[in-house]
C-alpha cells in the first residue's frame, strides 16, 4: 500500500511538471504569484481618485523579522491604512489622504509600471523578504505578483514603488514607521 501511494505521488508531480503547472495554485513556475490584468488597471491606478473602490496594496516584510510585516492599503477615496504584524501583535495606523495626494500616489505608481509583471529568480539569499503589490476592486485582486525585496536591486521601478510605499508609510503613521 504504501508503494503504490509513492508511486502514486511521484507520478502526479511528474504529470504537473509535464503540464508546466508546479503544483501551487498562481504560480508561474519560478517562485512568484502573479495575476495580471490588462493596461485597464494602470489607467485607473493614474487617475487613482476617481475609482473609490480601487485599492492599492503593498505588502512587506515578516511578520517575525525587524519591523514585522508591514501592509500598506491606499484606497481610490483617501482612506489609507497601514498595519504592522509583529510576533508580540498587530498594531493599524489609519489616516485620510487629499485628493490630490491620492493622485499624485496613483501618478507615481503608474509611472513606476506598478502593474508590471515581474518575476523573482531563486534561490533567495538569507534575509530576503517577501514584497506583495496588489491592486483590488472591491477586494478582490485585479492584479497582484508576490516577489523578493531584493529585486529591487535590478529593477528600479520596483525600488521607486517600495520608496513611495515606505513614504506613505511614514506619512499615514506619522513617523512611527517608514522614512520621510
Amino acid at each position: 500500500m504504501i508503494r503504490r501511494i509513492h508511486l502514486y505521488v511521484i507520478a502526479s508531480v511528474l504529470a504537473c511538471g509535464a503540464n508546466g503547472n508546479n503544483g501551487a495554485s498562481g504560480t508561474n513556475g519560478n517562485g512568484t504569484n502573479a495575476k495580471q490584468e490588462t493596461s485597464d488597471v494602470s489607467d485607473e491606478l493614474r487617475q487613482l481618485s476617481a475609482h473609490p473602490d480601487l485599492e492599492v496594496v503593498i505588502r512587506t516584510g515578516t511578520q517575525h523579522w525587524k519591523a514585522g510585516e508591514i501592509t500598506l492599503k491606499v484606497h481610490g477615496d483617501g482612506a489609507a491604512t497601514v498595519l504592522q504584524r509583529q510576533a508580540s501583535g498587530d498594531t493599524s495606523f489609519e489616516a485620510t489622504l487629499t485628493k490630490d495626494e491620492v493622485d499624485r500616489v496613483g501618478r507615481e505608481l503608474g509611472e513606476h509600471r506598478f502593474t508590471a509583471q515581474r518575476t523573482s529568480k531563486l534561490p533567495r539569499e538569507p534575509g530576503d523578504t517577501p514584497v506583495r503589490l496588489a491592486l483590488q476592486h472591491g477586494g478582490k485582486a485585479g492584479f497582484e505578483v508576490q516577489i523578493w525585496e531584493a529585486d529591487r536591486h535590478d529593477d528600479a521601478d520596483l525600488d521607486a514603488i517600495l520608496v513611495a510605499g515606505r513614504r506613505l508609510v511614514h506619512r499615514v503613521t506619522k513617523g512611527v514607521l517608514g522614512a520621510p
